[in-house]
């Protein structure tokens, strides 16, 4: 008995809690309860079933309605959009029909902080759900668009944003496309100091893959000693790996390698011993350079425990590359032909796979960004068409010739239906497509705290960005 009524008193707080939570929430400005309005997500609605969800944002709604808010109502239905592309139990085919609905309405009350996300959660949907990357990136530029014109006081997302759009490139290595929004991320005022380590990391690596090693220094140096000062001692290890990467590849093996000693120590603490094996392999390098196979060859054992460890052995495929890679110099050296020719193939069979899945992505973009240009040059020439037959029914142009009607209906019969995203936006054709066919095995794409917090589904504990 007493153990139900005292079930029940925590059923009654908790709703009153929520109430309350609610309550406080209304006829507050988009900025000002943002935060808010995230937690209330993550804490009330993205891990429950659709069920209890959609009551939640009812509750919020009606709220919403008593106090004649009109924003926090749209946020509510703002809300399920996001758990249709995040939620428990996602939605594909709802998704973009509310996102358009949505999109009418904040465009109709000027809300430009909500439209913006509203973009973003499409470009997240094609991008995760639909693997449409064209229409992911024409969504981003959408928000960018409208990001660029919103200060900090009134979208504080900014900054985490801006990072997200870079990482997007980063991740197709259009690293000269990657660093133009990232640098802007460094120069918008962050939500919270946090992400300001993220950032300075992000834009490092980036520097790095520009083959701009002394900005690169420069970045992870100011990461390192940002992150010292805040006590937050894993992104210490987490520079100080990129950092030795960068000494690495200058050759600077004496400052590479307590670098590298340092992120060990770190991923030690924080039990990512995937990432303590990678600078284990650095290591292994630099020992083989200075002709010391014995220390070289301690190292890559030491790395395979690591590995075995993490539990990501069978996926680690950049791992294994570069530890077969390493044997096989090693066994070469010591006068195994055979066995080197062996490891040596299982590195290039790692390999292969890291390259297909990249080209992969790239050709796949290539063909949206292709197949969307060749349908809006079609619309307009439909348009174009369509205009210039109202001219001359309103006797504003020349009677039209046989062959210009003729060419008007072709247009129309060989209009191809709508890319799979429905999306008209602009097309942006980067830079990176002069460097597709390179594959440079570093660093694999780590989200920023603001991917973890606004939208996407990985792991929620901070990353170790690295070059990997």
């Amino acid at each position: 008995m007493l153990k139900c009524l005292f079930a029940a008193c925590l059923l009654i707080n908790l709703v009153t809690n929520t109430q309350a939570q609610i309550d406080s929430l209304a006829n507050c400005s988009f900025a000002s309860r943002y935060f808010s309005l995230t937690d209330l997500f993550y804490a009330q609605i993205k891990d429950k079933d659709s069920t209890q969800a959609f009551q939640y944002i009812d509750k919020i709604r009606a709220e919403a309605q008593k106090n004649k808010d009109t924003e926090l109502a749209l946020h509510a239905d703002y809300f399920k959009l996001w758990y249709y592309q995040d939620g428990r139990q996602p939605n594909r085919v709802q998704l973009p029909l509310l996102a358009n609905k949505l999109l009418t309405e904040v465009k109709a009350l000027k809300n430009k902080p909500l439209e913006v996300e509203i973009y973003l959660r499409l470009a997240y949907y094609h991008y995760q759900l639909e693997k449409n990357y064209a229409a992911a990136f024409t969504n981003y530029l959408l928000a960018y668009d409208l990001l660029k014109n919103l200060s900090v006081e009134t979208y504080p997302n900014k900054s985490y944003t801006l990072q997200d759009i870079g990482l997007a490139y980063y991740a197709f290595e259009d690293y000269e496309t990657a660093l133009h929004f990232l640098l802007e991320a460094v120069n918008t005022k962050p939500a919270y100091a946090y992400s300001a380590l993220q950032t300075l990391n992000n834009v490092g690596l980036t520097y790095f893959h520009l083959n701009q090693y002394d900005k690169a220094i420069t970045y992870l140096t100011k990461c390192r000693n940002m992150a010292k000062g805040m006590g937050i001692y894993s992104w210490v290890g987490i520079a100080d790996g990129n950092l030795g990467q960068v000494y690495q590849q200058l050759g600077k093996y004496e400052q590479a390698l307590p670098l590298f000693q340092s992120d060990i120590d770190y991923a030690f603490i924080d039990k990512e011993y995937a990432n303590a094996a990678m600078s284990q392999l650095r290591m292994a390098d630099i020992h083989l350079r200075q002709a010391n196979t014995n220390l070289a060859a301690s190292n890559l054992d030491k790395a395979m425990k690591l590995l075995l460890k993490s539990g990501n052995y069978p996926t680690a495929y950049k791992h294994l590359s570069y530890l077969f890679r390493l044997r096989a110099r090693i066994l070469w050296l010591r006068g195994k032909t055979n066995e080197a020719f062996v490891a040596q193939d299982s590195s290039d069979y790692y390999q292969d796979i890291l390259k297909s899945r990249l080209n992969k992505l790239q050709l796949t973009r290539a063909h949206q960004e292709t197949a969307a240009r060749r349908e809006a040059e079609q619309t307009r020439l439909v348009l174009a068409s369509e205009q210039q037959l109202t001219f001359q029914r309103n006797g504003l142009g020349m009677a039209p010739s046989p062959g210009r009607i003729t060419f008007i209906l072709l247009g129309r019969l060989s209009t191809t239906p709508r890319a799979k995203s429905g999306s008209t936006g602009p097309v942006m054709v980067s830079s990176m497509w002069q460097a597709a066919s390179k594959m440079q095995a570093r660093s694999l794409w780590v989200p920023s705290p603001a991917l973890v917090r606004a939208f996407w589904p990985m792991p929620p504990s901070p990353t170790r960005a690295r070059f990997g």
